[in-house]
């Protein structure tokens, strides 16, 4: 991956080792018939960007970073990957970080727009055990949501994003991660922390989950119409 963001944190404790060692999220697989080779190959690639992403997620929560910077930085990392897919520059990708308190409304009504299309029944695509997951760190994330953040601590908590975001990105850059795949996921774990202050339930976050394909590219056009970008991907 090109053009990935600048920083100038020290390192945390997060690198490609952790990525690929950390199996936790086995319990996320779905029920059902494994397909050809090929599927296999492009669903392993995923899962990887799947893994590595909560492995990010969970060492902030466990270092006692806020929600709510995890999920600005979550959406930072998504525009981010879209405006990379777009060969746009870091300065453009700074000229739209600065509307992101214009941006966010827009990006929540759109995605509560494609939820209100989408059927309210679903399958049963979730073991137990990945339900259960689920449901944890939803959990996780509404109690830590409501603890107050000093200045000191949203330095410090800043800094230990900063370092781990830069990690993330070598970890894609290294494994050569399909970039449309890892805007995905970015998006896909963005939709997690909305709950806490867009009143998105634990059902209308597995719906849009479980109808994934009819999330994902609808937004990948919205954003890149919103930004003026060419919205082909």
């Amino acid at each position: 991956m090109k053009n990935k963001p600048n920083s100038t944190a020290t390192t945390t404790e997060f690198d490609l080792d952790d990525a690929r060692e950390h199996d936790s999220m086995d319990e996320m697989e779905f029920e059902g018939d494994e397909g050809d080779d090929e599927l296999d190959e492009e669903s392993s690639e995923m899962l990887f960007i799947l893994e590595t992403i909560y492995e990010f997620i969970t060492k902030m929560l466990s270092k006692g970073v806020h929600p709510h910077l995890i999920q600005s930085t979550l959406l930072a990392n998504w525009l981010q990957v879209v405006i990379m897919n777009c060969d746009e520059t870091e300065e453009f990708f700074m000229s739209q970080i600065e509307k992101m308190e214009e941006f966010i409304p827009l990006i929540v009504a759109k995605i509560t727009e494609i939820s209100k299309t989408l059927p309210d029944e679903i399958a049963d695509f979730l073991t137990d055990e990945a339900r259960a997951h689920f449901s944890e760190m939803q959990t996780t994330i509404r109690e830590m949501s409501q603890q107050e953040m000093s200045p000191e601590d949203f330095t410090r908590h800043e800094a230990l994003v900063e370092a781990a975001t830069e990690n993330l990105f070598e970890i894609f850059e290294q494994s050569n991660a399909h970039p449309l795949d890892v805007e995905a996921v970015f998006l896909f774990y963005w939709i997690h922390f909305l709950g806490m202050d867009h009143s998105f339930s634990d059902a209308k976050i597995e719906k849009l989950i479980y109808y994934w394909g009819d999330v994902f590219e609808p937004m990948a056009v919205f954003v890149r119409t919103q930004m003026g970008l060419d919205d082909a991907f």
